[in-house]
């Protein structure tokens, strides 16, 4: 990429990589499975860390965001919906009802 160019990733700030795996190809799965359970279960009977309410495990606000949005639905800021409001107009089509 040309180094005057705008990077058409300027905005990503995190990657991921998620490897997956069966436990019973390299083992007893089960056994993972309690020792996976065990460690968890340790962890969140841990004392809270300075400033926060509960110990928690990674995942554990995106799974609670996850319910609640199932409930309420997904947050959309008012210059999103103006744009796709927008849009539709621009395509002379209806904008969705829950928009």
């Amino acid at each position: 990429m040309d180094d005057d160019k705008e990077s058409p990733w300027e905005k990503a700030t995190r990657g991921f990589l998620f490897i997956v795996l069966d436990p019973d190809l390299v083992g007893d799965a089960e056994a993972f499975r309690a020792t996976a359970r065990s460690v968890l279960d340790q962890s969140l009977s841990l004392k809270p860390m300075a400033g926060t309410d509960e110990a928690a495990l990674p995942g554990t606000m995106e799974w609670r965001r996850e319910g609640e949005r199932r409930q309420t639905g997904i947050p959309l800021p008012d210059d999103h919906a103006n744009q796709l409001l927008q849009i539709t107009s621009n395509l002379n089509i209806a904008p969705p009802e829950w928009l």
